[in-house]
């Protein structure tokens, strides 16, 4: 698979541009002269689109800070959930 992407980039980069008649005609009459500039602009939207979806990942993370005190509450309400459990057992062994 690896040499088969690296062909395919081989591909694209040295093979000439095939003619498709009118239909190629066309296509490009709103494009520029230079489909390499076009590959280059659609290339750096795409890097800066996952550029920013990393950012909104790593924003939606927890901060270290907001992570231990998220974890001293759960362990604050599952000592308090233990505890009442513990005496709903007791108080329905004694009855």
């Amino acid at each position: 698979a690896d040499q088969f992407c690296s062909a395919t980039g081989v591909w694209q980069q040295c093979g000439p541009p095939a003619s498709f008649s009118n239909i190629q005609t066309a296509i490009n009459k709103d494009q520029p002269a230079n489909p390499r500039e076009v590959n280059a602009q659609l290339f750096a939207a795409l890097i800066a689109w996952t550029a920013k979806d990393t950012d909104v990942l790593i924003d939606s993370l927890p901060s270290e800070e907001s992570a231990a005190a998220l974890q001293a509450a759960i362990s604050l309400f599952l000592k308090i959930n233990n505890e009442c459990i513990k005496k709903k057992k007791t108080a329905g062994e004694m009855a």
